[in-house]
């Protein structure tokens, strides 16, 4: 920087050595800000220069580049910031180039995000504190958002509950308040669990006692049998009870065949049977006598029509009745 003043000055303090910095410097040349926003920073002072050490501190402190903003930790870079602003003599007073540093301190990707928080700043009042205040309570409730989701991938599984409670206070960190941890604790667990919890009147600690111990007894409860070998064990009762029932009901089902295709052999004998002696009793029935006359003859006593025995007798037919008695 050949037209930079400071540079042959802090050149010569250099190369003087420690028995030549009692020696008065130039002065004669004024130190010009290295940038338009160094305006409101006074110059540093150039009629004493007998102090090499004092010098070379002035020097470097122009020379501090301002931190950047961590839109993810903008507590901490909130903090580097104003401890720069100490460094370099920007105090509380100069709040219009406070204001201008910090907007120049913002990444270029945000700016598009940022730049409708904090471009009407208000016209009475700090511009820094209201830029500030306006960034953190942005980016601090979409960070709560992202941790939100995150504590939301979490799973207790066979964990006890207060190692859970562990888990999300390490992965929520320094972001969120313990009570929100512990809602969203709360939240996660079983429904009996929860209603211990709630009912706890006392610290964290020994909300998450209860809790391990409400789980504590609800494993003895369960005692749960290992799953893969209470499968097996089933699975071969099941095969064994189906194939007893279906030799079984085979067989009950061939009785059953055996026992109609029996029952329908004699039913068809019996019929058989049944009608050579009907076909018979009607061979032998005489030319519509009734039965009682077919049997009696003469000696009937009782007639039931159509008899034609008494038109048969009037023609001097036969009717000589048989050797029983009615």
């Amino acid at each position: 920087m050949p037209n930079d003043p400071l540079t042959p000055l802090l050149i010569d303090v250099q190369s003087a050595g420690p028995q030549n910095l009692a020696t008065p410097l130039p002065t004669s040349a004024p130190i010009t800000p290295r940038t338009s926003m160094d305006a409101d920073i006074p110059a540093p002072p150039t009629t004493s220069m007998g102090n090499g050490d004092r010098l070379i501190e002035t020097v470097k402190q122009y020379r501090i580049n301002p931190p950047e903003l961590n839109l993810q930790d903008l507590s901490a870079s909130f903090w580097a910031l104003e401890n720069w602003f100490t460094a370099t003599g920007v105090g509380p007073n100069m709040d219009a180039r406070r204001y201008r540093l910090l907007v120049s301190q913002i990444p270029t990707r945000a700016l598009t995000e940022v730049q409708p928080l904090i471009d009407n700043p208000p016209q009475e009042g700090s511009k820094y504190e209201y830029a500030k205040k306006a960034m953190k309570a942005y980016y601090e409730e979409t960070q709560r958002q992202k941790i939100n989701r995150l504590l939301g991938e979490l799973e207790m599984g066979d964990e006890k509950p207060s190692k859970f409670l562990a888990d999300m206070r390490r992965a929520a960190g320094d972001a969120m308040s313990e009570s929100i941890i512990v809602d969203l604790w709360t939240s996660r667990l079983p429904p009996c669990v929860q209603s211990a919890v709630i009912a706890t009147r006392g610290s964290t600690n020994e909300k998450a006692n209860v809790a391990d111990a409400v789980m504590d007894s609800l494993t003895l409860y369960r005692r749960p049998t290992p799953q893969p070998l209470v499968n097996e064990v089933r699975n071969r009762a099941f095969e064994s009870n189906v194939t007893q029932l279906l030799t079984e009901l085979s067989k009950k089902i061939e009785d059953l065949t055996l026992a109609t295709r029996n029952t329908n052999t004699r039913n068809t004998e019996n019929h058989r049977t049944y009608r050579g002696s009907h076909d018979r009793q009607q061979g032998n029935r005489g030319e519509g006598r009734c039965y009682y006359h077919e049997r009696f003859g003469n000696q009937a006593r009782h007639c039931r029509p159509p008899c034609t025995f008494n038109n048969a007798q009037s023609q001097g037919r036969d009717t000589t009745p048989p050797q029983n008695s009615a």
